[in-house]
């Protein structure tokens, strides 16, 4: 009953005209999004950004929160969690992360999904993806797999569970990590109980408890030993571009500590280096610390200052998620 009150406080604080002009505004943003990443262009997308960071300041006035609006929007993803708590976090990973990763990228001979680099078909990608999805736990016949430009898991309950990845033909990993990020939280979904749909019961503890579940997918079991272990037959036989490798050589390379653009393609040590980022702009926009047009420059400055690499393009740096588009700060 207190979420349910929760729920229905936090719907009702909202007028119906503030929430039809966000659907809006987060449709045409979307598409300008595609259109934007597609083409490197971040101007494309500038002025959607601006309006979607208006409305979510207008809505955590109306929410209410303790110290910043970044607090109202937070309550959304991990009810309790101020973003002074994230802050004191982070401020301890983060130089912790920054050592453990710099040690990596000077270890003499550190292992590199380069090495696997070769000829992997879409068509032999799908294939053994389909193939792999029943035999996690995730009913195919309540769900199913297609393609976009950014991997994604949504549905409308255990019985219409829908999720997406995206292909590198030279590249496996990026598919195989994309699916089983994406069938954590499609597992968790079908879990749900069904009889429950539309009540507290029925839906998602929060949604840092089902980013939980996708990553020990991603990375507590599919970078483990026993997985490229036990797959190993499926994946030679599915990918000849493996002959001459083993099991060892792959779970190697998923696990290599390397620097990287995407987010989603990162590795454990890294992965927290971009959400790290990610959030300090996030804060900084909100409270108009940060404008949107300085955000590219931003993103490239830390970035750098993180990761050491330094940004090539837009699409590669603050177009390269969907979220913000999709008014998810």
């Amino acid at each position: 009953m207190a979420r349910w009150r929760y729920d229905y406080h936090r719907a009702t604080r909202i007028p119906a005209e503030l929430v039809e002009e966000s659907e809006l505004a987060i449709g045409l943003s979307r598409t300008a999004w595609v259109e934007a990443r597609k083409n490197s262009h971040f101007p494309t997308f500038a002025p959607h950004l601006e309006k979607l960071l208006t409305l979510s300041r207008q809505m955590a006035d109306l929410w209410g929160y303790a110290d910043q609006p970044y607090d109202a929007l937070l309550e959304g993803y991990e009810p309790g969690w101020l973003t002074k708590d994230v802050t004191t976090l982070f401020a301890k990973l983060r130089p912790r992360l920054v050592t453990i990763a710099e040690k990596a990228f000077s270890l003499p001979q550190p292992p590199s999904r380069k090495n696997l680099r070769g000829h992997y078909p879409r068509a032999d990608q799908e294939k053994f993806l389909q193939s792999l999805l029943p035999k996690i736990g995730f009913d195919t016949s309540a769900g199913r797999l297609d393609s976009s430009t950014h991997p994604f898991c949504s549905g409308l309950g255990p019985c219409d569970t829908r999720m997406t990845t995206r292909y590198d033909e030279s590249d496996f990993m990026v598919s195989l990590y994309g699916v089983l990020h994406e069938a954590g939280h499609g597992l968790y979904d079908q879990g749900l109980p069904e009889s429950q749909l539309g009540t507290p019961l029925g839906q998602a503890a929060s949604l840092g408890i089902h980013e939980s579940q996708s990553r020990l997918w991603e990375n507590r079991v599919g970078r483990s030993r026993s997985f490229w272990k036990s797959w190993w037959p499926d994946l030679i036989q599915a990918f000849p571009d493996l002959t001459g490798h083993n099991h060892n050589h792959c779970w190697r390379a998923s696990n290599a500590v390397e620097r990287s653009f995407i987010r989603v393609e990162a590795d454990e040590v890294t992965y927290d280096l971009h959400i790290l980022l990610r959030f300090e702009l996030e804060t900084q926009l909100l409270k108009g610390e940060l404008s949107v047009h300085d955000l590219p420059a931003a993103w490239n400055e830390l970035f750098e200052k993180l990761l050491g690499l330094k940004v090539p393009d837009d699409a590669r740096g603050c177009l390269q998620d969907i979220h913000w588009s999709l008014g998810g700060f």
